[in-house]
């Protein structure tokens, strides 16, 4: 596997060039459920039949910041493959297509991980089992079930991750320091680090990774655990 500074670096590179689009899309992602979000809690303190609409606008808020940060994460994971993308992929009607089976799998996923934190230590290294969870239901559409092909992918790799964490503790200290205005940059370089983190496990454990092919160079083609051009099957040894 590609060293933390390698992936670091390539991180680095990715998002070289693309800060300010990102930072918009991420502005996006914040700042449109927290209007929302402010509007539901002025109409539900208004009383009557405005804190009937306020209700029905909450829970508007949760499928705009679900499917928000669907589009976030696929600009993402276009940036990690050089592709192209907009800033609008950030509110495109196609997120909704994995809304519910991400839906399924957060609330699945939070209640796994909140009963394990009782003993705190388990908490966390399940949270790390499934860290990459949400990604997989954003590329193949599946709900909970991806939470097993997750844990199966990260095992042995759980620590890697933590540590690829930890790495980044220096720049969040300095980031304080600059008032925030630091995460311009290092939100993106984090996300990105972590995306290549995904990239090079799947590549590892043989999930939904196949080289380029050189007629579409598409990247991703997620067919389980069987390749159909004769890539050996995932291995949850590995």
């Amino acid at each position: 596997m590609s060293t933390r500074a390698e992936l670091k670096a390539r991180a680095r590179e990715s998002i070289k060039g693309n800060i300010w689009k990102l930072f918009l899309a991420l502005l996006l992602v914040a700042l449109v459920p927290a209007i929302i979000g402010g509007i539901s809690g002025a109409m539900m303190s208004a009383g009557g039949f405005l804190m009937f609409l306020g209700v029905i606008l909450y829970f508007a808020v949760i499928v705009v910041a679900l499917a928000a940060s669907i589009g976030y994460t696929k600009i993402m994971m276009k940036v990690a493959r050089n592709q192209e993308y907009d800033i609008k992929d950030t509110f495109n009607k196609d997120n909704l297509k994995v809304f519910l089976p991400l839906l399924g799998l957060t609330i699945v996923m939070c209640i796994f991980v909140t009963v394990a934190s009782i003993v705190i230590i388990p908490g966390v290294i399940l949270g790390y089992a499934y860290y990459f969870a949400p990604y997989m239901t954003i590329e193949n559409g599946k709900g909970p079930s991806n939470l097993r092909d997750c844990r199966m992918m990260m095992k042995g790799h759980k620590w890697d991750l933590f540590v690829l964490d930890l790495s980044f503790i220096g720049w969040a200290l300095l980031s304080i320091l600059t008032l925030g205005i630091l995460d311009i940059w290092l939100t993106p370089y984090m996300e990105q680090s972590r995306v290549g983190f995904f990239q090079k496990i799947k590549e590892i454990k043989h999930i939904g990774y196949f080289p380029p092919n050189e007629n579409d160079g598409q990247f991703y083609v997620d067919e389980r655990f069987d390749s159909p051009d004769g890539h050996k099957p995932y291995d949850p040894e590995l």
